[in-house]
């Protein structure tokens, strides 16, 4: 009996011993790992992504990575220890100051696909002096605490003894353990919610639409995660596109069709030298345009707009799961929005052929307006490679007036705007992007002006959007009026269209005789009204359009010749008017709409089991009849796709820059 007291006493002290061992060589580690989260903390306060609502989820994410991170360094001895920890925490700490000085110069995150310009920063160091802060000494802290550890452990001259299989059995699984535990808060409500793995196609749209706002995911996961996130996406996004690939869009650009150069093109250059102003409507629908409610006009000011000058009624959205950011890469750069994915977010730092560097290198200024933060939807990244000189968000924007949806109202809005306007040297381009008709639509009871009859047969979401286009629509009035006013209508061309549909319905009830309610295009149509005062252009034109073909119509209009780069069609002067809508989670083609024909796709997404209609009757006709045009837009959808992906702009104007260059 004594003799099993004395072994089971010499088997604690054993465990005791090794469990302090293993004790000792974890101090550093964790000092590590407590740093590494407080460190994010910090950076999030620093930079004002403050509240965080994402607390319980931001301490997971930040604790399992560093976990993952720092753990290996337990099963490592001396010196190689402390060369481990070295090596992790110098690419944090470097992320760290990167980040801080890149938001506190640009107001974005600095991105992976960005370091292909790393060679501009020395043209920035007057700048980056200027953002030296304390602060950038405390991301710093991890190297010094190795330093310093490891002089002691020298000092000391100890080494870690070797764990035993048992143990380093027992640490991995520990550490896996709390590694799996921290990450679950993650999918406990929220985007990851984990309900949502039954629902893949959702859940990818629901994760695209969160990263709208690169802030948002910063506050939830920290911003080394959103680091690693983005990288890992870059080095798979470099690795899409084949040889084949590239051989396939640059012969397809080469057998173009060159535009004839006699042929007189109608309204060309009847702008030529005017300062274009594009106003983008959040959530404008074609349903609402000269329809009245309850007796009133819900648009009063646009019905009279699209009187005046070129209106579009047949006109559709084209975006993607980015919505306004989609119809913004669309429109200015004659491209297809991308599937299930975002070009603002994960193309960024493309180069691209897009409407305001085409106008900068005519001698426009080019600046776009929005009041909102400069990373939502991470425009600080991808403005500068669209051709903008400058932009203005929220922090050029007085609050004043009644907020709408956590922004001063568009009549405010708006009218500040104009008061900039006035200052830009001319001839510029000026992008105004409205916010207040934005979903839920919830605009404040004194601002409703709007009497919607009770017998209505109207959802609430479609009556709250009525009231909040309508007060856009004063705004937009307010607006015109204040141009007017300042002599600059006369001189400019004047551009107002809906970036996407409202989602609320509204196109059930209101402006059914001139709906398109082919295939999916229902709640799809969206307005287009261009103003050029004193050119006599003033008609409805009732072809097929899309916002892939009005970087082109502008051009035409402002005298500048098309570039082959962009895939839409002048809608003045084309014989071939096409719209394609896309599934915004997948590659497939929903409709193809043209004037004559239709082609709708079956639920197997097979060509052959598709549906091809003449136009306008909608007859059934056989489905070889649409073979030729679904092969056609399937090319070109391929190719814009593939020029997005791979970068080729450039490669293309290499190769053949006669044809290729405006």
């Amino acid at each position: 009996m004594h003799e099993r007291i004395v072994s089971f006493t010499a088997l604690l002290q054993t465990l005791r011993v090794r469990l302090g061992r293993i004790g000792s060589g974890a101090l550093l580690p964790l000092a590590l790992l407590a740093l590494f989260v407080l460190l994010q903390a910090l950076f999030n306060v620093w930079t004002g992504l403050t509240p965080n609502y994402f607390k319980r989820e931001f301490l997971g994410a930040t604790l399992g990575t560093g976990i993952l991170l720092f753990s290996p360094a337990l099963f490592l001895r001396g010196h190689w220890r402390y060369l481990f920890l070295l090596l992790v925490s110098l690419p944090i700490s470097t992320t760290l100051l990167a980040q801080f000085l890149y938001y506190s110069y640009a107001q974005g995150f600095l991105q992976a696909s960005a370091l292909q310009y790393v060679g501009q920063a020395a043209d920035q160091r007057a700048t980056v002096m200027t953002l030296l802060t304390p602060h950038l000494l405390f991301f710093i802290a991890p190297i010094g605490l190795i330093l310093f550890a490891y002089r002691r452990e020298v000092a000391r001259s100890k080494t870690q003894p070797r764990h035993s299989g048992a143990q380093t059995l027992v640490l991995v699984v520990a550490i896996l353990t709390l590694a799996a535990l921290a990450y679950s808060t993650l999918f406990v409500r929220g985007t990851f919610n984990v309900k949502k793995l039954t629902r893949p196609q959702a859940t990818l749209r629901d994760m695209n639409n969160f990263i709208f706002s690169p802030n948002e995911l910063v506050k939830q996961i920290g911003i080394i995660n959103y680091s690693i996130r983005d990288g890992v996406g870059f080095a798979f996004r470099r690795t899409v596109l084949s040889v084949e690939d590239i051989q396939y869009a640059t012969e397809w650009f080469l057998g173009k069709t060159p535009e004839e150069e006699e042929k007189e093109r109608r309204g060309f250059g009847v702008a030529k030298g005017r300062n274009l102003i594009l106003i983008q409507v959040e959530s404008l629908e074609q349903a609402v345009i000269g329809e009245r409610v309850g007796g009133q006009e819900v648009t009063p000011y646009l019905n009279a707009l699209a009187a005046e000058g070129l209106s579009f009624p047949t006109y559709f959205t084209q975006v993607g799961p980015g919505n306004t950011a989609d119809a913004e890469f669309v429109t200015l750069n004659s491209l297809y929005p991308l599937s299930n994915t975002v070009a603002f977010i994960d193309y960024a730092h493309n180069t691209y052929s897009a409407l305001p560097r085409l106008l900068r290198s005519e001698g426009y200024h080019t600046v776009v307006l929005h009041d909102d933060v400069p990373t939502f939807w991470n425009r600080s990244n991808i403005y500068p490679s669209l051709g903008y000189d400058e932009v203005r968000s929220k922090k050029d924007f007085t609050p004043e007036g009644i907020p709408i949806l956590n922004h001063i109202g568009d009549q405010e809005f708006l009218g500040q705007a104009l008061a900039q306007i006035r200052t830009f040297p001319t001839p510029f381009m000026a992008t105004v992007i409205t916010i207040s008709s934005h979903t839920p639509f919830t605009l404040p009871e004194e601002l409703q002006e709007i009497e919607i009859p009770e017998e209505s047969p109207m959802e609430e979401k479609a009556r709250n959007y009525i009231q909040s286009i309508h007060y856009v629509d004063r705004a937009i009035g307010t607006f015109i009026e204040g141009l007017k006013r300042d002599g600059l209508y006369d001189h400019s061309l004047i551009v107002i269209f809906g970036d996407h549909g409202s989602f609320s319905g509204v196109y059930k009830h209101l402006g059914t005789e001139n709906a398109v309610t082919i295939g999916d295009l229902g709640g799809n149509q969206v307005p287009l009204i261009i103003l050029a005062p004193g050119s006599g252009l003033a008609e409805t034109i009732r072809i097929p359009g899309s916002h892939l073909d009005l970087a082109p119509t502008l051009l035409n209009l402002l005298g500048i010749p098309p570039s082959a780069i962009h895939l839409g069609e002048d809608l003045l002067n084309t014989d071939t008017p096409v719209v394609v809508h896309r599934d915004p989670d997948s590659q497939v083609m929903n409709t193809i709409l043209t004037n004559t024909l239709a082609y709708v796709t079956a639920a197997n997404a097979e060509f052959e089991h598709g549906t091809c209609l003449a136009l306008p009757a909608q007859t059934a006709l056989p489905i070889e009849a649409c073979r030729t045009l679904f092969e056609t837009q399937t090319a070109t959808t391929k190719v814009s796709d593939l020029v997005v992906k791979g970068n080729l702009l450039p490669l293309l104007i290499h190769t053949a820059p006669e044809s290729l260059v405006p």
